[in-house]
């Protein structure tokens, strides 16, 4: 009975070796050329003309050229064109449904047929995305930050007049910007609330992020 067991067991674990090298093989075989970043995910992949690849088989070029598991996924945000015919689909990597910033692909394809892909991806490993402070508590600090005197959504008629609304924050997921132009083993990534403050004395306006658990401002990305 016990080796029954392990005979069943070996066979599966054969099996998935072998539909996992011939998922390799199919993804190698696509691929004309190939560039990493910084971190050693791909930024740039282009297709040979011998490539399978169609417009519609996006989560099946995410899953073998970037190797993203069931935790991480894209979805699209936009679809554009140009005059030479070229289709472009933008995608968003979300991890458990949390989005990450920073971190979208393009699909460039046409006449149906998936030519090159390019982005920025991260491959998040056992990351929490339970905040251990309320918005409220991550708004407060993100303020103290800033540290103006007056911001626009005090000003309701001004504000209404750009779409501008007094930011309720965001859940996201940060990846660290201390490491970027340095090559690292694994991305740190922190989860975050966002906020976009806009002040008006003095004026400035950008993108905070507080960190979801310990409250420390991860990131200031300046618009003004």
């Amino acid at each position: 009975m016990k080796r029954k067991l392990l005979s069943k067991v070996s066979l599966l674990v054969a099996i998935s070796l072998f539909a996992f090298e011939i998922s390799a093989q199919n993804a190698t075989k696509n691929v004309k050329q190939k560039i990493v970043d910084q971190n050693g995910k791909p930024s740039f992949i282009e297709f040979n003309e011998n490539s399978s690849y169609r417009n519609n088989d996006s989560q099946k070029s995410f899953k073998e050229q970037l190797g993203i598991d069931n935790n991480s996924s894209f979805s699209k945000v936009k679809t554009t064109s140009d005059k030479s015919g070229y289709l472009h689909e933008k995608f968003q990597l979300n991890y458990k449904g949390v989005k990450v910033e920073f971190g979208t692909y393009s699909l460039h394809s046409k006449n149906g047929k998936l030519i090159s892909m390019s982005g920025e991806y991260y491959d998040i490993k056992e990351v929490s995305i339970t905040p251990a402070i309320s918005k409220e508590t991550a708004f407060q600090k993100a303020i103290n930050h800033i540290g103006a005197s007056t911001y626009l959504w005090d000003n309701l008629e001004n504000a209404a007049k750009i779409g501008y609304e007094k930011p309720k924050g965001e859940l996201v997921l940060l990846p660290s910007m201390a490491d970027q132009g340095e090559k690292v083993k694994q991305q740190k990534i922190n989860l975050a609330y966002k906020f976009d403050v806009y002040a008006t004395s003095p004026v400035s306006r950008g993108d905070l992020y507080i960190d979801a658990i310990t409250g420390k401002v991860l990131y200031y990305n300046a618009t003004i």
